[in-house]
C-alpha cells in the first residue's frame, strides 16, 4: 500500500475514533447504530479503495466523509469527498436518503509510464463534482450495511501535461454509489 493509501486511511480512521465517544453516547440512549464505515466494491475494480464514514447527526441525518486512493493503469488516483443525508423515510439504520455529495478528484502521471500506448507523458489533472441524490440504506442488527445511491452531479475538470498543454471540461455526469460496509 503506497504512503498516500496509508496516510488517506489513517485519517479516515481518525475522523471514525473521533466521533465514536459521541456516538457511542448517542448509542446507549437508542438501539440504532451510530457509525458506518463502507467501502465501494466497484472501485476495487479500478483498483481504487474508496472508503466512506458516516456519522449520524440524529436518527435522520448523516454526515459522511469519503477518501480514495489507488492507481489504473499508471494513473495515480486520489480522491476526497463529503455527503450530507436525510433520511426521509426510517432512519440512519434502514431508510431511503435524500442528499448532496460533493467530490474532489487528483489525477497524477509520471513520465515513463504508458497510458493507452501513448509513453513518456507525464502530466496532472484535478476535477470537482456536486450533485443530489437519492438512495437507500439497510444496517442488520448484527452491523452488515449495504447502500445504493442515484443522482446526478456537476463537475469541472482542468488537465495539463509536462509540455504546457492543457485542457479542461466542464458538465453534468450521473452519481452511482453502491458501498457495503459495517455499522457501529
Amino acid at each position: 500500500m503506497s504512503a498516500i493509501a496509508r496516510s488517506s486511511v489513517l485519517a479516515l480512521a481518525v475522523v471514525a475514533l473521533t466521533a465514536a465517544p459521541a456516538a457511542a453516547q448517542a448509542e446507549a440512549a437508542s438501539d440504532h447504530h451510530t457509525v458506518a464505515i463502507t467501502i465501494s466494491p466497484i472501485h476495487l475494480l479500478g483498483p481504487i479503495v474508496e472508503l466512506t464514514g458516516e456519522v449520524a447527526a440524529s436518527s435522520k441525518i448523516g454526515v459522511s466523509g469519503l477518501v480514495g486512493v489507488g492507481e489504473i493503469d499508471g494513473i495515480s488516483v486520489f480522491e476526497v469527498g463529503a455527503a450530507l443525508r436525510g433520511y426521509v423515510v426510517g432512519d440512519f439504520d434502514h431508510g431511503m436518503q435524500l442528499g448532496a455529495e460533493m467530490l474532489y478528484v487528483s489525477v497524477t502521471v509520471d513520465e515513463g509510464d504508458t497510458i493507452e500506448g501513448a509513453s513518456g507523458i507525464a502530466g496532472k489533472g484535478s476535477g470537482f463534482a456536486v450533485g443530489p441524490f437519492i438512495g437507500y440504506k439497510i444496517t442488520l442488527d448484527v452491523g452488515f450495511t449495504f447502500e445504493a445511491q442515484l443522482g446526478a452531479q456537476y463537475f469541472f475538470a482542468t488537465a495539463e501535461v509536462d509540455s504546457g498543454e492543457s485542457a479542461s471540461a466542464d458538465g453534468f455526469a450521473p452519481l452511482l454509489n453502491l458501498n457495503v460496509g459495517w455499522a457501529f
